[in-house]
């Protein structure tokens, strides 16, 4: 018998699915608030594929790139439908190393598969806090501190049971409304949860 590779796409009754590939500079939060994503809407037409990095912590941006263009390296090519998104903080990074992103995300590609760079400013906890609450954060550890008062036992590990689909439409609705507005805290990562969810 033939053993098929774990991401094979199935042929026959099922319409497809869209593949959204993901790769984060966070190796615990963000792939655990997908995994969440997955439990509250486990009927999404989408599939989320975590591409990891080599490193044992963060990651450069740099690093989530490339860890991004090898998992479509070896279990590509994605289909026009087919998205990848960066997962990356602005709080530690130089401009010149996210414009690397921004280019990536922008240029053309062979297959015309959809390309998103889900930046958080300060870091991806900020995504976290609108789901609680409608604020800014004036730094990295503002943004903890904030965020400690609705998870009292955050550290870098998070539950399903303290999200829900209610929450997260709050915080797409609260981040679109900061997105494009100079100043203060802001995140796209609700680009990538819309993109899950439509």
């Amino acid at each position: 018998m033939v053993r098929r590779s774990a991401f094979v796409r199935p042929s026959g009754g099922r319409s497809y699915r869209k593949w959204l590939v993901i790769g984060t500079e966070g190796r615990v939060t963000e792939p655990e608030y997908f995994t969440i994503l997955r439990v509250l809407y486990p009927d999404s037409d989408c599939l989320l594929k975590p591409a990891r990095t080599s490193s044992s912590n963060c990651s450069s941006p740099q690093e989530v790139l490339q860890s991004v263009e090898r998992w479509i390296s070896k279990n590509g090519p994605l289909k026009k439908s087919d998205e990848a998104w960066l997962v990356v903080d602005k709080d530690s990074w130089t401009r010149e190393q996210l414009r690397e992103l921004s280019d990536w995300v922008s240029e053309a590609n062979e297959h015309r598969f959809g390309r998103g760079l889900a930046l958080s400013d300060p870091k991806f906890e900020y995504w976290l806090l609108l789901h609680f609450e409608d604020t800014n954060a004036a730094n990295s550890d503002d943004c903890t501190r904030q965020l400690k008062k609705h998870l009292p036992s955050y550290d870098k590990h998070i539950g399903d049971r303290d999200f829900s689909q209610q929450r997260i439409q709050l915080a797409i609705s609260r981040a679109r409304q900061r997105d494009g507005h100079s100043g203060g805290a802001s995140t796209t990562v609700y680009k990538l949860v819309e993109s899950f969810l439509s």
